[in-house]
């Protein structure tokens, strides 16, 4: 098996969990997935460009419900690792979806739940 990732750390980061951890499950024999859940947003956000992304965002889990925002999150570039900082996760904005809005339930991936 080869396996290649991007050069700039963030994106081979985000690709390492979105393609090689499930890859490990896979050989392992396992049943482990990534640990996707609902979340509510915190504000707007548009949807950016026709195909599937993954956003750094902060997660909170308050009164039993996950909660997101983009508080100290930086944009513009792949290269920015910090954004993985505190407690962190990716939002999941799917190809053939819609603006988001503020209070939506919105997919992401609890990253600080990783195994």
């Amino acid at each position: 098996t080869i396996i290649a990732l991007p050069g700039f750390a963030y994106s081979s980061t985000v690709c390492a969990i979105l393609y090689v951890l499930p890859l490990i499950y896979k050989l392992r024999g396992s049943n482990e997935k990534l640990p996707i859940v609902k979340a509510k947003i915190q504000q707007d956000f548009p949807r950016k460009m026709p195909k599937t992304v993954f956003t750094a965002c902060n997660v909170e889990y308050i009164n039993g419900e996950y909660t997101i925002n983009f508080d100290g999150k930086k944009k513009g570039t792949s290269a920015i690792l910090t954004n993985m900082l505190e407690s962190p996760a990716l939002l999941i904005q799917k190809e053939d979806s819609e603006d988001i809005k503020k209070g939506d339930l919105v997919d992401i991936l609890l990253l600080n739940e990783l195994k």
